[in-house]
């Protein structure tokens, strides 16, 4: 099926032709195309050059484009021979590697979740990373294909991809995020979490609260810093930007972010962190500079993810059930499967605070 470059024919000519001669001689399986990639692999062009190829076949009736089923041969589809029975598979698309995945504390549990949640109701998860465009068109092209019968869109933060996928046919949820209505979404609503964190420590007296915050060029988790402000604004309390510090959203973050807010002399008798990893490399660096914790400052992280066994540190901290996440992605999930006309729902999970070691009364 390769093209001859040394022919003055454009390529997409040449595509067009080759592919129309096997659609005559029903050389594809079942009436079905092969994806787009594997017919750059099988033409040796482009994916422009084959798109191009495709919609002239369209466009002259050889082809026809079934959302989230594939490419098959015009005479081939027909609501009898067109394929009807599910992959019994859910995709999983994550923006980085699957290794990436599993190590994450937060993203590790929701995966999990999904891929319980998937096995006990007998169903297969296939992996895919969307670290980069090409791997997401990938992805949108398997499920253009009818690879699977659903996608999981974990913490996919782009709209473009989210409305590629979307714009498929298939069934798919987004998870971690909001999607703004687009499709179904599970997302923790960080906002009221945080007021409710905030909330907490102010009524164990505390009124001179620092915050951490996730030091995220791209804004994507705006919510807890704005439900720190909100909570402080209720009980009318002054908001200073001195009292935040924003840094990377992992141990050493937390220690370096402490270590700013004392730096600049202001005092405060607690500390609200983005997240539990901040929390515990807060704690740290306090206690090296010999603050009692919480005799003098307490320290109240979210998540929920950081276990005493693990940091040594009985964390007081809003729990996120991020496990139960990914269960109900799943069944939300095969619920529109099943029942493909319902309109999109968001799911808000809420947290529960945790009470612990780190946070006393004023």
């Amino acid at each position: 099926m390769k093209v001859d470059y040394n022919r003055r024919q454009p390529l997409e000519e040449q595509v067009y032709t080759i592919l129309k001669d096997r659609i005559q001689r029903r050389l594809f399986s079942e009436g079905r195309l092969p994806p787009e990639r594997e017919l750059c692999g099988h033409t040796g062009v482009s994916r422009i050059t084959v798109r191009g190829a495709l919609a002239r076949l369209e466009q002259e009736g050889f082809i026809c484009k079934v959302q989230g089923k594939g490419t098959f041969v015009s005479q081939d589809v027909s609501s009898t021979d067109m394929p009807s029975v599910l992959t019994g598979t859910v995709g999983l698309l994550f923006p980085g590697s699957p290794s990436k995945l599993f190590s994450s504390d937060h993203y590790g549990q929701i995966a999990n979740g999904i891929l319980q949640e998937a096995s006990e109701k007998g169903k297969k998860v296939t992996v895919c990373s969307g670290k980069t465009p090409a791997q997401t068109e990938d992805f949108i092209d398997m499920c253009a294909q009818g690879g699977v019968d659903g996608a999981v869109l974990l913490k996919i933060p782009h709209k473009d991809s989210i409305s590629g996928v979307a714009g498929t046919g298939i069934s798919c949820i987004l998870v971690d995020e909001d999607s703004g209505g687009l499709i179904d979404s599970v997302d923790v609503d960080s906002f009221p979490e945080a007021v409710k964190a905030v909330d907490y420590l102010i009524q164990l007296g505390h009124r001179n609260i620092a915050y951490l915050d996730w030091l995220d060029p791209d804004n994507t988790n705006p919510g807890r810093g704005e439900g720190y402000r909100e909570a402080l604004k209720q009980a009318g309390i002054e908001c200073r930007d001195d009292m935040v510090a924003a840094e990377r959203m992992d141990e050493q973050g937390g220690y370096r972010a402490a270590e700013e807010l004392l730096a600049r002399g202001v005092e405060f008798t607690a500390l609200f962190a983005f997240g539990d990893a901040m929390a515990v490399g807060a704690v740290r660096a306090l206690q090296e500079k010999g603050f009692r914790i919480p005799e003098d400052i307490s320290v109240m992280g979210y998540g929920g993810l950081v276990s005493r066994e693990q940091s040594g540190i009985d964390l007081t901290t809003v729990k996120v059930d991020s496990f139960g996440m990914g269960i109900q992605a799943v069944t939300r999930l095969l619920y529109r499967i099943e029942n493909p006309g319902i309109p999109p729902e968001r799911i808000a999970v809420t947290g529960e605070i945790v009470p612990g070691g780190t946070v006393q009364r004023q």
